[in-house]
């Protein structure tokens, strides 16, 4: 009964978490991209966002740093989160933007990974310590939410 519990809430999760498609990318450097997400998903700072639609950009420092991601809302009118991340890698770059989220039974999901189109090189997002071993601990599946085609 508590296996199919589970199962029920990593397909669930997978069932939901959708990203849309790019609309622009103003800039390979600072990799300004907007997503839809239809889900709460939780920051580090344990900050939640309502599901709806962001603009993600890393900030374009002279220093060459480049391991920080505003994240904007749809207007990119407002800040809602400034999030540090590491590098990440994966095996093959995609033409779409990509997100991974996290799933526990006791959280929002968790967006831990973005990876810009065209690029093997990403961004895990930075978690405390507690949280990333909450996160170890209670995850039911990671979910890699990639944008559908778009029609027409």
């Amino acid at each position: 009964m508590r296996a199919s519990k589970w199962l029920g809430l990593a397909l669930g999760a997978m069932m939901t978490l959708a990203v849309g498609v790019p609309a622009a990318h103003a800039s390979e450097r600072n990799q300004l991209t907007e997503v839809t997400v239809n889900v709460p998903f939780q920051l580090p700072g344990h900050e939640v966002l309502a599901a709806g639609t962001y603009w993600f950009r890393i900030l374009d420092d002279t220093g060459g740093v480049r391991n920080v991601v505003e994240i904007y809302n749809a207007d990119r009118s407002q800040l809602m989160a400034t999030v540090m991340t590491r590098p990440t890698y994966r095996a093959d770059a995609t033409s779409r933007t990509e997100l991974e989220f996290a799933t526990t039974p006791r959280h929002p999901a968790t967006l831990m990974k973005w990876f810009y189109p065209g690029r093997l090189a990403g961004h895990t997002l930075i978690y405390t310590p507690r949280t990333a071993r909450q996160l170890r601990e209670e995850t039911v599946e990671n979910v890699l939410a990639t944008p559908a085609p778009m029609a027409g």
